[in-house]
Order: C-alpha cells, then sequence, then structure tokens
C-alpha cells in the first residue's frame, strides 16, 4: 500500500462524494444551448491524469504506463494523419476506454480508510434524492424526451443506463451496511427511496439487478443460517416470499418497465411464448435493437481497410451510425484489434491483483455481466470509477481484514 497526503486524500473523498453532482450538472450542461466545457470531461479527465501520475511514482508495474502512453501516441498519429474522426472526441473515448483499468489499478494501490461502506452509503442516498426530489419538483430528466412513448424518469442523470448501473453497484454495499447497522428507521427509509427510484427509473436493467440482488441476499442468510433456522421461521420466510410475490404483481404492471413491454409487444404483434422464437422479436424486446445494429455494424467494419481492421472505425463513426450500446462491442469497433489488445492486455494483467472479499466481488461481476448487456458501463467514467471504488471497499472492510 502506498502512502498519500492528506490533502491528497481529502481531494479523492470530495471527488467520489460529489460524483452525483458531476452528473446532475453535466445534465443540465448538455441540454444547455451555451458551448461550454463539461465539467464531467475535466474534472473526471483531469482525475485520470493525476492517477496516472500517481502510478507512475508509487506503483511497481510502471510498465503499464509505458504501455498505454505508448498506445495513445500511435493511435492519434492514426487519428490525424489518416482518418477524418474528430481527435478530440477520439481521444476523449480512449481516456473513458481505460479510465476503467487505470482506476482500478489505482485503488488496488491507493489506501483511504474513509472510503468505506459507511461513506459509500451516503453517496448511494445522494443518488437516490437527485431522482426523488426533482420528481416531486417536477423537473428533471424522462426517458419520453429521448424516446417517444417511452415511460421512465431519471431524476437529475443523462441516461437511464448510467443511473441504473450506479445504483445497482451500489445497492449491494448499502444493505451489507444497514444489515449490519441496527436503526431501522434508516433501514425502512433506504428501503423505501430504493424502491421508489427503480420503480421510477423503470429500465430492464434496474428492475433484473435488483431481483438479482435481492436473491442474492436470501441465498447467503439461508445458506449461512439453515442448520439454526426453525420450522416457524421458514414458514416466516416462506410467508414473506408470498407477500413479495403478491405486491410484485400488483405493482410491476404499473412501473414504466412494463408500460413499455407492453407497448413493445403490441408494436411487434406478440400474441404468446411461441412468438419469442423469433430472433428479431428477441432482439426487440429483450434487446432493444441492439443485435440488428450490431450486425449492421459488423457488416461496415468487415468491409473496411486493413487499417481501420486494426484501428477500428472511431467513436465518431459510430456516433454518427448509432452506437450498439454493448460495451464490448463498442469498444471493439471503436479501437478496433490493436486498441483492443492493448486494453485486454492491460486489464488481465490489473485484473490478477484485485483480492475482492464475496459482497464487493458479487457487486463487481453484477456490473460486469450488465455491460454484457447494455451500454455506458465500462465506457461511461461515472459508473466505472465504481470497479475501482468496490476494490477499496474490499481491502477497507473490517470483517475482510480480520479473516
Amino acid at each position: 500500500m502506498r502512502s498519500s497526503s492528506k490533502i491528497f486524500d481529502k481531494l479523492i473523498i470530495l471527488f467520489i462524494l460529489f460524483q452525483p453532482f458531476i452528473d446532475a450538472i453535466t445534465m443540465y450542461q448538455i441540454r444547455s444551448p451555451l458551448k461550454i466545457p463539461s465539467i464531467s470531461v475535466l474534472t473526471r479527465g483531469l482525475f485520470f491524469v493525476v492517477i496516472i501520475f500517481w502510478l507512475y511514482k508509487n506503483s511497481s508495474k510502471k510498465f503499464l504506463i509505458y504501455f498505454l502512453l505508448g498506445y495513445f501516441i500511435i493511435d492519434i498519429i492514426y487519428i490525424n494523419f489518416f482518418t477524418y474522426n474528430s481527435l478530440y472526441q477520439e481521444t476523449a473515448f480512449l481516456f473513458q476506454v481505460f479510465y476503467f483499468s487505470f482506476n482500478i489499478y489505482f485503488f488496488i494501490n491507493y489506501d483511504n480508510k474513509v472510503i468505506n461502506d459507511k461513506f459509500i452509503y451516503k453517496v448511494y442516498l445522494i443518488y437516490l434524492n437527485l431522482i426523488i426530489i426533482p420528481y416531486l419538483l417536477g423537473i428533471g430528466v424522462y426517458a419520453s424526451d429521448y424516446y417517444i412513448g417511452k415511460s421512465g424518469y431519471y431524476g437529475l442523470f443523462n441516461g437511464g443506463n448510467e443511473i441504473s448501473a450506479i445504483i445497482l453497484g451500489l445497492m449491494p454495499i448499502t444493505i451489507y451496511y444497514l444489515i449490519k447497522n441496527k436503526n431501522w428507521f434508516l433501514k425502512l427509509f433506504t428501503l423505501i427511496e430504493t424502491l421508489a427510484c427503480v420503480i421510477l427509473i423503470g429500465t430492464k436493467t434496474i428492475l433484473l439487478g435488483t431481483i438479482i440482488i435481492i436473491i442474492y441476499f436470501i441465498f447467503n442468510f439461508i445458506k449461512r443460517n439453515y442448520k439454526i433456522i426453525s420450522r416457524k421461521q421458514y414458514i416466516y420466510l416462506g410467508l414473506v416470499f408470498i407477500l413479495i410475490l403478491v405486491i410484485s404483481y400488483f405493482v410491476l404492471p404499473m412501473t414504466p418497465l412494463f408500460k413499455n413491454i407492453y407497448l413493445a409487444l403490441k408494436f411487434f404483434n406478440v400474441n404468446s411464448i411461441r412468438d419469442f422464437t423469433n430472433i428479431d422479436v428477441i432482439d426487440s424486446i429483450i434487446f432493444s435493437g441492439r443485435l440488428n445494429l450490431l450486425k449492421s455494424i459488423n457488416e461496415i467494419y468487415m468491409n473496411s481497410n486493413i487499417l481501420i481492421k486494426i484501428f477500428g472505425l472511431g467513436e465518431s463513426t459510430l456516433l454518427n451510425l448509432k452506437l450498439i450500446e454493448i460495451d464490448i462491442f463498442d469498444i471493439f469497433y471503436s479501437i478496433g484489434i490493436l486498441g483492443s489488445l492493448v486494453y485486454l492486455i492491460i486489464f488481465i494483467l490489473i485484473i490478477k491483483n484485485i483480492k475482492l472479499n464475496s459482497i464487493y466481488k458479487f457487486s463487481f461481476i453484477l456490473l460486469l455481466i450488465v455491460s454484457l448487456f447494455t451500454g455506458h458501463i465500462l465506457t461511461s467514467t461515472c459508473v466505472s470509477i465504481y470497479f475501482g471504488i468496490l476494490v477499496l471497499l474490499s481491502k477497507n472492510d473490517d470483517n475482510y481484514i480480520k479473516k
């Protein structure tokens, strides 16, 4: 572990604490007619540069930094002299892509005991209330602002994918913290706010992810206590489960997700489960048309020249065509074979050093799985920073330290 100055530690704490506010300000900047630099790009770009310098000074694997910089130089030369893509946009995308791996590497080497479960719980509450309070005030972003007829509300955040992933990533840590906390008011308050946000956001990602998290905690509870749980307690657990099913039966049809699914089923004339044997129906309902878009992008890529295959189409080109919004494919087609190899090598070398306690490992894997089905997880700096924070939280977990 490397020591840091108290000022540096406080800046890291403030940076993490202000993540929700940075995203809220960015939302207003995106919607503003004023052409001013994005606070997200400025702050997170600066943070990326800072952690690269910190790692160069404190880490044992400096060759990773040389490897990254070497690739950056080669790719920037290619973009500048061999393409018509925006150099600024492509460089910014490279920062976004490699922000993920180097954040993890930074938090593997960095130590700060203040950043613990209680601290992250406070950050989680800030996210929730930047959805709930604006909703009560009648302001914020609705899914219908982007997609006609689509239901869902994102609060002061610009995209449903990003805020869904952030809440899912932090939710297990929050539950873990509240299980150890004896304040029942805090537990009830957080439960109500969490359910409200899950219903308001209404994406497939957040609803299915929440169900997976609930199943995980129930399974863990039974696994740890099955020998001491009495027959009466099993009956209580069964009644609670039935109660959840009954509430879900009445509540879920009122959520934005079910309204969106109903409209999609009606639009694609899906009348029975047999209709799901059609790949176009599966793509439209489950993947929101991503598989069809993947096919189109792949055809363009395969018909391109060898340089484009090596260096990629570029994010500028993908944005003009439309992002696939499955991160691994957006990364591959943007930065090509060479960039993807560099990305994979760096990720493997860094991931070998990760040691995660069970709950943090679960959150980490959950976010990775989410990135396989939706976009803006690995490539969005507002989400990818939490992969690294999970590593630090695991190091700071008292139960983990005692083992």
